[in-house]
């Protein structure tokens, strides 16, 4: 929290001034502490809400659905770098059916396009595997 430290000490010191400043003060200003409280909420680390909910992060569904996401985002790229070395540019139609591969069908495309010369070969493996 940022405040002005110079308005803060003299409407800390004279509350009274603030109200001056105002054309309907409240009854009570006389009574009126001024006073600036700092209130932070506690942070948790990811390690203590596991302790405290007696189960480990990498355990949840959620964590293993986005686990696998990244890894078969990370495949995919990999496997269409290779292609784009071995190959050449690949447009995007084939780009896309490459993109919704699973990640087995990735993984095995990462294999066999070792033995690809040309970009039939991977529309032939594509048609193969129905993609």
């Amino acid at each position: 929290m940022r405040r002005d430290t110079i308005f803060y000490q003299l409407f800390r010191q004279s509350p009274a001034l603030l109200f001056d400043l105002i054309s309907y003060p409240p009854q009570n200003a006389n009574a009126y502490i001024f006073d600036s409280i700092e209130v932070k909420e506690t942070a948790f680390r990811i390690d203590e809400v596991d302790a405290m909910l007696g189960i480990q992060l990498e355990q949840t569904r959620v964590y293993q659905d986005a686990k696998a996401e990244g890894e078969t985002i990370g495949e995919q790229k990999l496997v269409l770098k290779q292609l784009t070395r071995k190959l050449g540019t690949i447009n995007s139609e084939v780009r896309a059916r490459v993109s919704s591969l699973k990640i087995e069908q990735i993984e095995s495309l990462g294999e066999d396009l070792l033995d690809f010369t040309q970009m039939k070969d991977l529309l032939a493996w594509l048609e193969v595997n129905n993609y």
